[in-house]
């Protein structure tokens, strides 16, 4: 019986023109680029000051400063001195792969999760680190050098949605969301066709 009614549904499926989703596609896909990728290797290249520019000037500038308490406004206004010597450490991290530890050392401060709370309850607050905004501006120029690699080599996959420029979380539900509205129209087609029979 059920079988019969899979057969029924595959055939409708074809006659209207719909196409099956194919549980091997995506992991075919996924082989080839594994293989066309499996001889490449990534290197760190030398960051420019133009690049470092572009990443210090696109950092908001109300962040807050960490333990250093060096905010994103005095890094901004301190370019035209500081830009040759960020770019020296940034290189001088990449080449060496070595992270100064005075960047790796977090200021936490209590964030309080409900204005109206009572302030003074410990569990109306979560902790929060706050990271030099050096280290943010090497983590850029590092996230981009390998983003742009995953995406020259096809590695990352066409609808992976986190950390790539124009693919957030609202696109990927926006995809998520067509898919189920195709899928429902599909199922709804293809039950009218059953209960109306051949």
């Amino acid at each position: 019986m059920g079988k019969t009614i899979a057969e029924k549904a595959q055939t409708l499926t074809e006659k209207l023109g719909f196409t099956a989703f194919d549980n091997n596609s995506l992991t075919n896909e996924d082989t080839c680029m594994s293989e066309s990728s499996h001889h490449q290797e990534f290197y760190f290249r030398t960051v420019t000051e133009q690049e470092t520019l572009k990443i210090v000037k696109a950092l908001p500038s109300n962040k807050a400063p960490g333990a250093d308490k060096v905010s994103a406004r005095i890094l901004k206004a301190s370019l035209p001195v500081t830009l040759p010597l960020l770019t020296d450490l940034i290189n001088c991290s990449f080449r060496s792969g070595i992270f100064a530890e005075s960047c790796k050392l977090a200021e936490v401060v209590p964030c309080i999760k409900d204005e109206d709370g009572n302030r003074d309850d410990t569990s109306n607050s979560g902790p929060i680190s706050l990271l030099p905004v050096i280290l943010k501006v090497c983590e850029r120029a590092a996230h981009l050098q390998l983003v742009r690699f995953l995406q020259d080599h096809s590695i990352i996959h066409h609808l992976q949605s986190g950390n790539r420029k124009s693919h957030s979380t609202e696109t990927a539900l926006l995809h998520f969301s067509d898919k189920i509205l195709k899928n429902i129209s599909i199922c709804a087609c293809l039950v009218e066709q059953l209960l109306i029979g051949p």
